[in-house]
């Protein structure tokens, strides 16, 4: 005897898929926009206040950004 199982994807219509994807997008620039703010706090720092917690000046994007780009 042979058993036959299909699975269907749910649909979703064009409109979840749009709101879904603005979503993702609206997040991603909110993302951005909060590391940026990061980065100018680091920038604003001195030599030896980025020293005290382990960053130097060259380091800041990457400090800030690991784990999202690869820099």
């Amino acid at each position: 005897m042979a058993h036959v199982i299909t699975s269907a994807r749910p649909t979703t219509s064009f409109f979840a898929n749009a709101l879904r994807a603005t979503g993702s997008f609206l997040m991603a620039i909110t993302e951005g926009a909060s590391r940026m703010r990061t980065v100018r706090t680091l920038e604003n720092k001195s030599d030896q206040e980025l020293a005290d917690i382990g960053i130097r000046r060259e380091d800041i994007a990457r400090a800030v950004f690991v784990g999202r780009y690869y820099i």
